[in-house]
């Protein structure tokens, strides 16, 4: 610990935070800060320091609980600081904005002198694992960069015991340099809500009767195309309601998509944005969230299915169990016929086993809080001898 005249700061690259629309990664670390920068006992040693692009740090106004953090813009412009992060020649950052804990959110990192320590999120590596599911020039990039960024941080972060045993065992690290930290599921937005708000947002996104619900990237990974041939399998009673932003190489899912449609299955992708609170409603109102990836870092919409009381059919996959445990209606990714079978169990429930297995979910979900994880990390950061200044 520092000595109490003094304050560590925790200097946060904000960069995901500025972007015009904020991606999951965005959410992630807006969560864990927000639970840092709130908690009175930590901020008696520590500051929360944001760090971005001097002509964005006014959009850091759009997440209320980073108000009250300290700011401080990038000693570089972006297109100098991205150059010289790609030939790996920028100077430790410490010596420009001071020394301290540095926390960076998506892969990337900067580097630090020896009196500064870094945690880098590391979120998955199917790029790694499973190549032919992420696009070629990002695949390649992480490929050739992530270890450099591995050796210029002290701690690797993921997001499940699942994803840190790979991460580990790929890259060949030692146990006490990679921490996992759960993400937190926001459960004032994913929670129960009446059945006339969820007939409003139905009606907006022109969805009618009882539906399945698909959140997440259209990418390769998520095995959309094979959920929906499954779904096509089933009877034509329901909608498969589609809300997610595109990804890559989705052809295959656009042409079973097509042919599901012309064979008399509904199928709904709103074509415009879903705020979150839309999002959250239609969510709710779901006869089961369907989540058959071939890989996940943690499995964010599982999570937040359980805590809006709605079945969730998932992958079997290691991932899976961790998250979900045994509420799940677990299918194999790669048999179609294994995902109809779910989601028709997941349909057939009835109102006495839907109550049971819901409450449990969202009993379950519980232990996926921002609060827990923030504190995991600071006994990390308080065990670090390197910042007893």
């Amino acid at each position: 610990m520092a000595k109490k005249h003094d304050k560590i700061s925790i200097y946060v690259e904000s960069i995901p935070l500025v972007e015009d629309r904020p991606s999951g990664v965005a959410h992630s670390i807006a969560g864990l800060i927000t639970e840092l920068a709130k908690n009175s006992k930590f901020r008696e040693h520590y500051e929360v320091v944001l760090v971005a692009p001097k002509r964005g740090l006014h959009k850091l106004d759009r997440w209320p609980g980073l108000r009250s953090c300290r700011r401080l813009g990038l000693p570089f412009r972006m297109r100098i600081l991205n150059g010289l992060m790609k030939f790996h020649l920028l100077p430790p950052m410490d010596l420009f904005l001071g020394k301290g804990v540095y926390l960076f959110g998506n892969f990337k990192n900067w580097p630090v002198s020896k009196h500064s320590v870094s945690f880098t999120y590391i979120h998955d590596i199917c790029y790694a694992l499973f190549p032919e599911f992420v696009a070629p020039k990002n695949q390649q990039m992480l490929i050739k960069n992530v270890p450099k960024f591995i050796k210029q941080t002290d701690y690797v972060i993921t997001v499940s015991e699942s994803s840190r045993r790979e991460v580990m065992d790929f890259y060949k690290l030692p146990g006490n340099t990679v921490v996992s930290l759960y993400n937190g599921v926001n459960r004032d937005l994913y929670t129960t809500y009446p059945t006339a708000e969820v007939s409003r947002v139905k009606k907006k996104y022109k969805i009618e009767g009882d539906y399945f619900f698909y959140l997440g990237n259209i990418e390769p990974r998520k095995n959309l195309e094979n959920l929906v041939k499954a779904f096509n399998m089933l009877p034509h009673d329901k909608s498969l309601v589609i809300v997610g932003g595109s990804g890559w190489l989705n052809e295959g899912v656009i042409a079973a998509i097509d042919q599901a449609k012309d064979e008399g299955a509904k199928i709904i992708k709103p074509e415009t944005f879903v705020p979150d609170d839309d999002v959250a409603r239609l969510l709710a109102g779901a006869v089961a969230l369907v989540h058959p990836a071939f890989h996940e870092g943690f499995g964010m919409t599982p999570a937040e299915a359980m805590a809006s009381h709605v079945p969730v059919v998932v992958s079997d996959i290691p991932v899976m169990h961790e998250v979900v445990g045994d509420v799940g209606i677990y299918c194999d990714p790669h048999d179609v016929g294994s995902i109809a079978q779910g989601m028709e169990k997941a349909a057939a429930f009835s109102s006495k086993e839907r109550k049971q297995i819901t409450a449990n979910g969202a009993k379950r979900v519980k232990q996926f809080s921002w609060s827990a994880s923030a504190e995991k990390l600071v006994d990390y950061i308080q065990k670090d001898r390197r910042l007893e200044w």
